[in-house]
């Protein structure tokens, strides 16, 4: 029998390399609902209250169709770890279409680092070479509603909407399963299945691993992730500190390297010095410089700029994003044959005149183009070293 599909199901099954799945350029808005009223869904639905007596904070409601079957849980693969529950914790699945049938899954993940949501959701994209068609996140990445295809294990083509949090210091998904045959059919009610989870406690975010505390004196302190080396510089300066910061993987090679540097018009060790002393940002600024070109890279043009939730007063904030290059000799060396390896970000923080504190910050981190995970959980250390900033 010949199929017939539609043409935005005929685009959905065209499988891109996987960098460019995630390309903002290929990304599509989120399917919409097209023919099935809410009262209609709902009244052919059943509404599913899960309640976690062992973690609490996982208990959550959802409306699946009414002709699903909720395996049992000892069915599943999950397990208890420290008072989380871990793996997948619900599965309910529809009535079968030849080999393949729809269903949906929950499941808890510890991730290994500190990431975002959104972020550990693409890396696992990619990871597996699924193709993203379109996602919507928050601001921080702490949460992600994202719309896939990929094939399953015996080569069907699935179509998936999924729903993704940071909840407490793990990532819970809620997934709504669809095989492509029934796509056309069952496109509405995967859409309001999924915009129908909900926890039923409130939880605090967490980060998904534990920060370490680092002080100097009452003048200054911050927190890192616990996978994060810290190396701090003595200085002859009284109104001046550095830092180093570095992460490796697995097999002890350097992921991403951070630099920080405080700088003081008053004292930072003795509050009774009145004294005002000079604050030379560009100088600080040209050792990261100096430090690219040390290291045989060339910066390119700025590729974005962030601001950051701060937790000390800001006259001025500014990160700057470059990418890296190798240095070469040739000139004519074009950028396919140079790739960027590594990127740049650069933070100056000057604090208002009565402060008197400023902050210089760097990182070379991996290119996300490169491996989007190392990015990603570079990325999210800078930001959490910022923002803790006191």
């Amino acid at each position: 029998m010949i199929k017939t599909y539609s043409l935005f199901l005929l685009s959905l099954i065209i499988f891109l390399h996987p960098m460019q799945g995630i390309a903002s350029d290929k990304l599509q808005p989120l399917p919409e609902v097209q023919s099935l009223d809410i009262n209609t869904f709902v009244a052919q639905a059943q509404m599913v209250e899960k309640d976690y007596t062992e973690d609490l904070g996982l208990s959550f409601k959802m409306q699946i169709p009414s002709n699903f079957t909720i395996r049992e849980n000892n069915l599943l693969k999950n397990s208890l770890v420290n008072e989380r529950l871990y793996g997948e914790v619900f599965n309910a699945y529809g009535p079968a279409l030849g080999d393949v049938r729809p269903y949906v899954s929950v499941q808890s993940i510890k991730p290994d680092r500190l990431i975002s949501a959104k972020n550990w959701f693409l890396a696992n994209i990619l990871k597996h070479g699924y193709t993203l068609r379109g996602i919507e996140s928050d601001e921080k990445g702490n949460k992600y509603d994202a719309f896939y295809v990929r094939f399953d294990t015996i080569g069907n083509t699935e179509i998936i909407r999924e729903l993704g949090y940071l909840h407490q210091n793990r990532i819970v998904t809620a997934a709504y399963v669809l095989p492509i045959a029934l796509w056309e059919s069952d496109r509405d009610k995967q859409i309001f299945s999924i915009k129908s989870f909900e926890f039923r406690n409130e939880t605090e975010i967490k980060p998904s691993e534990n920060l370490l505390d680092y002080s100097y004196l009452e003048s200054f302190s911050i927190q890192y992730p616990k996978s994060w080396l810290l190396k701090d510089f003595e200085s002859d300066a009284v109104n001046a500190l550095s830092m180093n910061l570095l992460t490796v993987d697995i097999n002890g090679f350097l992921i991403a390297s951070i630099d920080l540097s405080l700088v003081s018009s008053r004292s930072l060790r003795d509050r009774i010095d009145q004294s005002i002393y000079e604050t030379n940002l560009p100088s600080l600024i040209r050792q990261r410089q100096k430090k690219i070109d040390d290291e045989g890279f060339a910066a390119g043009d700025v590729m974005e700029r962030h601001n950051y939730d701060l937790n000390v007063p800001a006259a001025m904030q500014i990160t700057e994003v470059y990418p890296l290059r190798k240095q070469e000799q040739e000139v004519f060396v074009n950028e396919e044959q140079n790739p960027v390896t590594k990127e740049f970000w650069l933070t100056v923080i000057q604090t208002p005149k009565d402060n008197g504190k400023n902050y210089v910050l760097s990182m070379i981190a991996p290119s996300r183009t490169l491996n989007l995970y190392e990015w990603a959980i570079s990325v999210k250390a800078y930001e959490t070293i910022i923002e803790s900033i006191r």
